[in-house]
């Protein structure tokens, strides 16, 4: 929220404005600890592209997953990864990993 507490602000107001929802934060499936910041780094474990605590996507890029299904899966991963932590949200690029085949050659970025 901005300061006057009554409009989102930042990357908040981003979201709404490109009318993006993000979905409620995750469920652990075990125990570990999900994050880390060091600096303005945070970083994320057991992040996977789960809806409602089940696999959205099983697979590898270039193998079980086609390019439009990995940029589903990718989109999932980020927007939960995103939801719980506002206040990192504000000030934060995204990077991402993923498994892929090895003779996936596509560049798919958009």
């Amino acid at each position: 929220m901005s300061a006057k507490g009554s409009q989102p602000g930042g990357a908040d107001r981003r979201l709404l404005d490109l009318g993006i929802q993000l979905p409620p934060a995750p469920t652990p499936f075990g125990s570990y600890v999900e994050t880390v910041q060091t600096g303005n780094l945070l970083f994320l474990s057991g992040m996977l592209p789960v809806v409602d605590h089940k696999p959205k996507y099983l697979g590898r890029l270039g193998k079980e997953l086609d390019t439009e299904a990995g940029r589903d899966a990718a989109y999932t991963v980020i927007a939960s990864s995103i939801s719980p932590d506002a206040a990192f949200r504000s000030n934060c690029h995204c990077m991402a990993l993923f498994g892929v085949n090895p003779t996936f050659m596509s560049s798919a970025a958009k």
